[in-house]
């Protein structure tokens, strides 16, 4: 995994916007929001229709180029492949993947399914997986981008990488039990890497 540069959560969360408005969401105006403020950006986040939690959980984020094999130690939500393994290693060794595609209309899945390159555009949002989710890491956006790209053999794709979590975060403490938030094995780059 090749780090490409740090970002931090503004011009991340500005960057994942961009992602959105390419999809049809119009971007809201972004002045007076409170960068700083994790509960108030979820609050901002889910009254414009974003997803929340970990979009706003980490105060930083790396854009980064993975290799084909980082993207197998990751793992995607559940309800894709119902009482399979979330790991997508698991998942491709067991042919899983083979009978996959999405579910509605894309701009990517024509393009990659060619084997054309991955863009920076469509890059895949990761956070440090759960131990129940058996990875290194989870995708928490782009669960069909990263479907695609192993299952049509691409070599490395992008991706942000969150860490150095928000321990006022609500959500964080709520909704994943507080892991991230009372664990000091995501605070810097390197540890989250090296999962």
């Amino acid at each position: 995994m090749n780090v490409i540069k740090v970002l931090s959560r503004k011009e991340f969360i500005e960057k994942y916007l961009q992602r959105e408005e390419e999809k049809g969401h119009d971007i809201p105006d972004l002045s007076g929001v409170k960068w700083n403020d994790v509960n108030y950006l979820d609050s901002w986040l889910a009254s414009n229709g974003y997803k929340l939690g970990i979009i706003s959980g980490f105060k930083q984020w790396a854009l980064v180029k993975m290799k084909r094999n980082d993207l197998e130690k990751c793992a995607v939500v559940n309800s894709i492949f119902p009482g399979s393994s979330q790991n997508l290693k698991n998942l491709l060794n067991h042919g899983i993947l083979n009978k996959w595609s999405p579910d509605k209309k894309t701009t990517w899945y024509d393009h990659l399914s060619s084997g054309k390159s991955f863009k920076e555009q469509w890059a895949i949002v990761l956070r440090p997986a759960l131990p129940q989710e058996e990875s290194s890491w989870y995708v928490e956006d782009g669960s069909g981008r990263a479907l695609c790209a192993l299952k049509f053999g691409l070599e490395e794709i992008y991706a942000y990488l969150g860490f150095s979590p928000d321990e006022n975060s609500g959500w964080l403490v709520h909704h994943l039990n507080g892991y991230f938030v009372s664990n000091n094995n995501f605070e810097n780059l390197s540890q989250v890497i090296s999962l």
